[in-house]
């Protein structure tokens, strides 16, 4: 193998700025994806940008769990699409939004991706931004909280506030140590135990 530095200032960087924790101003938004994970579940995904500066937020198709109620399974849906409908209410009226019904996740995206592409791209919003365990930013997961309005309205009628169960500072999160086996070095080679017999003492 061959370390080479000059090789290595010839790898293209990708660098990605993210928005910060806290509520910004003057965000636009830029567009809304469907994809699947690498284990299989669907999510719908919002992007916004500042200055270069990019906010995604993820909403999960959600899943019943064996231990979930009808009804906890029924709060969780219907909280995504509050969710949902608040970051829409930001280019539209109630009275647009209000009286659909979806059975499946892909009936929901295909009506929230054909009414949020056609949206004027630059319309700007305030947004409140939190840090989530991960470390990652996204938008608020409550629903009964304003977390995202139209710039139209004016600063001292927001109703964004931050409120003390957002986080607006990075979490540290140190690096999760991997157990190794006693028997093995870190490269993976075999540790020889000496035997009584042979230690000089």
């Amino acid at each position: 193998m061959i370390f080479s530095t000059q090789n290595a200032y010839n790898v293209e960087k990708k660098d990605i700025a993210f928005l910060e924790g806290g509520i910004h101003e003057n965000v636009s938004f830029v567009n809304v994806r469907k994809e699947r994970s690498t284990g299989g579940n669907l999510f719908l995904e919002f992007e916004f940008v500042k200055n270069g500066a990019k906010l995604t937020h993820t909403e999960w198709e959600p899943n019943k769990r064996t231990e979930d109620t009808d009804d906890e399974f029924a709060t969780k849906a219907n909280n995504q699409v509050a969710r949902i409908l608040q970051i829409m209410g930001a280019f539209y009226e109630k009275e647009t939004l209000q009286n659909y019904t979806f059975s499946e996740f892909d009936e929901l995206y295909s009506w929230v991706k054909s009414l949020m592409d056609a949206v004027d791209k630059a319309k700007l919003l305030r947004v409140k931004v939190i840090y989530g365990a991960t470390g990652y930013t996204s938008l608020p997961k409550y629903a009964k909280y304003t977390f995202i309005e139209s710039m139209d309205i004016p600063a001292d009628k927001s109703k964004i506030k931050p409120l003390n169960i957002d986080v607006f500072t990075r979490p540290e999160i140190g690096d999760k140590e991997v157990p190794t086996d006693s028997a093995t070095t870190t490269f993976g080679t075999p540790v020889v135990a000496a035997k009584a017999s042979t230690l000089p003492f």
